[in-house]
């Protein structure tokens, strides 16, 4: 098969819009995927994202829960994020966190992410601690077309409490 047959096919393949260079139909913004969250800068929105169930005696609850999150962006152009978190102190395991913020187009603008450590405490029961968590985007330009995020939590393989 030589080159311009195996172009023509591709073409084809694609419903002939690679070969005859028709453009593509503008049908506005895309729809946001799965998992993504539309956001405003400066204004509060919930993320309401959980990290994956542990299991013991037949209860299941997760160990990371996100909550309430507010992007700003500063006179410089860095763009930050601060997240309230619900975190089980069940056993020794780091959980890491990654957010990325896209424009309206799906875009990619930029992405951050925390290192939550998490530790096997018993006060007479397992304390639930509520931090604040803090995201550094860095520096960009771009940075104020942001207008949806995405959020994911590590999977990871728990220990029993108190095991090193």
């Amino acid at each position: 098969m030589n080159r311009r047959t195996l172009l023509a096919a591709a073409g084809l393949a694609v419903g002939g819009n690679a070969v005859h260079g028709a453009p593509a139909k503008d049908t506005g913004p895309p729809r946001a995927m799965p998992g993504m969250f539309d956001v405003e800068l400066d204004k509060e929105f919930s993320l309401s994202m959980q990290s994956s169930p542990v299991v013991q005696g037949g209860a299941r609850f997760s160990l990371v829960s996100l909550g309430k999150c507010r992007l700003t962006l500063d006179a410089d152009s860095r763009l930050r994020a601060k997240v309230h978190a619900a975190v089980v102190q069940y056993s020794e395991v780091d959980y890491w966190i990654s957010l990325a913020v896209y424009n309206e187009q799906q875009e990619l603008l930029g992405a951050a992410v925390h290192k939550e450590a998490i530790r096997y405490i018993r006060l007479g029961a397992t304390p639930t601690m509520l931090p604040e968590l803090e995201f550094d985007f860095g520096v960009s330009n771009r940075f104020n077309a942001v207008s949806r995020i995405a959020a994911a939590i590590s999977e990871r393989d728990v220990p029993e409490p108190g095991q090193d």
